[in-house]
């Protein structure tokens, strides 16, 4: 609901600003069945550049920090393995403009070394967002305020995972 993807059934959502720029990046990312790698972060950064050549070093920087490796940039995105689509999504998030970011499932397929660059790169954002996950050890790393949804209710506790725990058990 939050990013448009469904629609309600009753009532509303209200953005504050009204215009709030979602990025949201699913967990089983779909592509083009055409595109490359370096086409699908080429399509977010020349709409923020002012000349092609721009944009392509931004798009190559970011696939290169990410840890995506030259000979993919030029496969279709789609073949590439659960790790590398999410990485590839990261790529995007890297590269594009938004005010929040919701991230679902982000370890997944993901190795400890790209898990580490991963907390070190949302860490470093300053901007909301809103992660759903699994991974306790990546929770307790990067958030500051856990949401628990229950038939009943939502409930907020502040702190990370481990903080959370505590709470709930008092």
């Amino acid at each position: 609901l939050l990013t448009g993807l469904e629609e309600v059934d009753s009532g509303q959502i209200n953005y504050t600003p009204p215009n709030l720029e979602i990025l949201y990046l699913p967990q089983y990312p779909q592509f083009d069945e055409q595109s490359t790698v370096l086409g699908e972060v080429l399509k977010t950064t020349c709409g923020q550049e002012k000349s092609y050549v721009d944009a392509e070093v931004k798009a190559k920087k970011a696939l290169n920090e990410v840890g995506l490796k030259e000979e993919l940039w030029i496969q279709k995105a789609r073949n590439l393995s659960g790790g590398e689509k999410t990485k590839l999504m990261l790529c995007q998030a890297m590269v594009n403009e938004f005010d929040m970011l919701f991230l679902d499932e982000p370890t997944n397929h993901l190795d400890m070394d790209s898990c580490s660059w991963l907390e070190d790169f949302l860490k470093q954002l300053k901007k909301p967002m809103l992660l759903i996950s699994h991974d306790r050890y990546f929770l307790d790393n990067v958030t500051n305020k856990i949401w628990e949804l229950t038939p009943e209710k939502l409930k907020s506790y502040s702190g990370n995972y481990s903080a959370y725990k505590l709470q709930k058990e008092k």
